[in-house]
């Protein structure tokens, strides 16, 4: 398994849920964590690769 995306570190520890996938009627959900809208974008697109790649 390779991450194009390496896990991001925003001065907060790094055991903090970047994302959750969720089962959803029309496809897949992702619900994003971040404490501020740049951690959001940056968690959204951690996501979004490992939606498309995996």
């Amino acid at each position: 398994m390779v991450l194009l995306v390496p896990p991001l570190t925003f001065g907060y520890t790094s055991s903090m849920k970047q994302y959750r996938l969720f089962d959803h009627t029309a496809d897949i959900g992702c619900e994003i964590f971040g404490k501020t809208r740049k951690e959001i974008f940056a968690h959204s697109v951690a996501a979004l690769c490992d939606v498309i790649l995996y």
